[in-house]
């Protein structure tokens, strides 16, 4: 499953995903608030539900 972030909420983070808006990622973990991907110095990021859609292919 892939997301594309959307939108980024206005809490400041060590990774902000400001600059991720547009692009795409592979999910790596899900749970009901929202969705990991690989990105950042863990290589696990949660990008909450309202910040992207699912990529349909």
């Amino acid at each position: 499953m892939k997301i594309r972030i959307t939108d980024s909420s206005p809490v400041w983070s060590e990774y902000p995903i400001n600059q991720l808006i547009g692009q795409e990622f592979e999910v790596k973990d899900s749970d009901k608030n929202g969705y990991y991907i690989g990105y950042g110095e863990t290589g696990l990021y949660f990008i909450h539900s309202h910040e992207c859609e699912e990529v349909v292919e």
